[in-house]
């Protein structure tokens, strides 16, 4: 035979209604102001710029890797939807946390940034952010593929 506690249990049921309530209370507030009086509408160059400046921020609080790609970012925008290309799903990720962040800290300085989405193209990424000499190099034979034969022609080597 076993005894059941009910003041145990009441409160257990308290505790569940109370959870439910709050639940429904956050999920009518917004996550951030969805007010866009006041706020200019953004643009490609602006943008970029803010993204500039929010990696600063990043740097600042050690996140270096993704502070990297905000300073350097391979960015569209469509009606005040940020389109960002980034080369593996971690970044995306990574992005898609600062999201809230992010449109807070556009507001701030004035403009709206309605929503950030993330395209992944390791391809585009790799073509767009080359390091080496030999990478140029093979970035603009894509180009321009008569500099393969002016590399041959005049025996240049482009590995260093």
């Amino acid at each position: 035979m076993e005894t059941v506690r009910l003041g145990g249990l009441r409160n257990v049921l308290k505790r569940s209604k109370l959870n439910e309530s709050e639940k429904v209370k956050s999920a009518d507030k917004p996550h951030i102001n969805e007010s866009v009086e006041g706020l200019n509408p953004l643009d490609l160059s602006t943008a970029v710029i803010l993204l500039k400046e929010y990696s600063q921020l990043l740097v600042n609080a050690n996140r270096k890797s993704l502070a990297s790609f905000f300073a350097d970012p391979i960015a569209e925008l469509k009606n005040n939807h940020l389109m960002l290309t980034v080369g593996s799903k971690m970044a995306a990720q990574d992005i898609e946390e600062e999201h809230n962040k992010l449109r807070q800290f556009a507001a701030s300085k004035g403009y709206i940034m309605l929503k950030i989405k993330c395209s992944i193209n390791a391809a585009k990424v790799s073509d767009y952010k080359v390091f080496t000499p030999k990478q140029q190099f093979d970035v603009l034979v894509k180009k321009y593929p008569m500099l393969k034969e002016f590399e041959n022609r005049f025996n240049l080597d482009f590995n260093a």
